[in-house]
């Protein structure tokens, strides 16, 4: 008797469905049992995995004694994969059947070695490292020899001593400046007036007596969320997309006091490309950077560079105009 708790295999179930499908349309119209069409592999001759006749092919037995390590391996993975149909001396599947588990058998094994030995070589490490570091690693802070850091408070400037009442956010873009070029970190609650902003001493912090050298894992987080997306160019020709703190650290004033600059001295706007060649002039004059350095930062040529702070230069000198006499005035 079946019952619902009777399970098939899939080629004694495509077995089944060819009889049923020959027994409905064997049958001609007087009533008559036809001749089938269908050739019916016996149940002995079946690969259990592939379902394929096995009358003409080699044949391997799941089911056999005296079997090395590797073929047990081999019968394991083909008993998983039959469950819950049972398995009898007679049961067997074909040699592509056999080969293919064997191949998907020494994968796993090599997978397997592929992750002991690191394992092993990370744990062997592990009982090397000097105690300091075991305990540095369960710290909540750390100490980085080369570089400092602010305190994380809005409620002062970030350079020593400033009295200024009226503080400015530092972008993250300004952050990421003044981590590249002097190794100090501005956590995100630090403030800066903006005499000091545009005053070019961020290089002074790292000695400042206020400094820290000592990050929590909240500091080292903070650094990878805005540090990712830091791009060390300037792009001064499209200056409404550039960050106005990243502007003002390199120029020394604002986007409205530079564009003042340029209507006060309208020859600059007839000189190809006069915008960016004022800004590195400018940038020359705040920094005293070599060339080779602009130039990588402006993303353009030496010689194209050279060129147009030589001609801006003429064009400040022919109309009497100082930049530093410009911002102060």
């Amino acid at each position: 008797m079946i019952d619902e708790d009777d399970v098939v295999c899939d080629t004694c179930l495509q077995l089944a469905r060819a009889a049923v499908n020959e027994t409905i349309h064997g049958q001609d119209s007087s009533g008559n049992q036809g001749t089938s069409s269908l050739s019916r592999p016996a149940r002995t001759d079946v690969s259990l995995i592939c379902g394929c006749s096995t009358a003409r092919k080699q044949r391997c037995p799941i089911i056999r004694s005296n079997c090395t390590e590797m073929q047990q391996s081999i019968i394991n993975i083909i008993q998983s994969r039959l469950e819950p149909q049972q398995i009898s001396h007679f049961s067997h599947v074909c040699m592509a059947c056999w080969l293919r588990t064997k191949r998907e058998l020494e994968r796993s094994s090599h997978q397997d070695q592929g992750r002991i030995q690191p394992e092993a070589v990370n744990n062997e490490q592990e009982g090397q490292l000097p105690m300091e570091i075991n305990e540095l690693s369960h710290s909540s802070e750390v100490v980085l020899p080369n570089y400092k850091r602010a305190a994380n408070t809005s409620n002062h400037c970030v350079f020593p001593n400033c009295r200024t009442t009226t503080l400015h956010i530092i972008s993250n873009k300004l952050r990421a400046l003044v981590l590249s070029n002097h190794n100090y970190y501005l956590p995100p609650r630090a403030r800066v007036c903006y005499s000091h902003l545009i005053s070019n001493t961020w290089d002074t912090l790292y000695e400042a007596s206020t400094s820290l050298n000592t990050f929590s894992i909240e500091h080292i987080e903070d650094v990878f969320s805005f540090v990712n997306t830091f791009n060390p160019t300037l792009d001064f020709e499209n200056l409404q997309d550039m960050d106005d703190r990243v502007f003002e650290y390199w120029m020394g004033c604002s986007k409205s006091q530079f564009n003042e600059l340029l209507e006060d001295v309208p020859q600059v706007m007839e000189i190809k490309r006069g915008t960016l060649g004022l800004a590195a002039f400018l940038l020359k004059m705040r920094t005293g950077d070599s060339n080779e350095r602009i130039s990588s930062l402006l993303q353009v040529p030496r010689r194209t560079l050279e060129f147009l702070i030589d001609k801006i230069r003429d064009v400040c000198i022919g109309t009497s105009v100082c930049a530093n006499a410009y911002w102060n005035k």
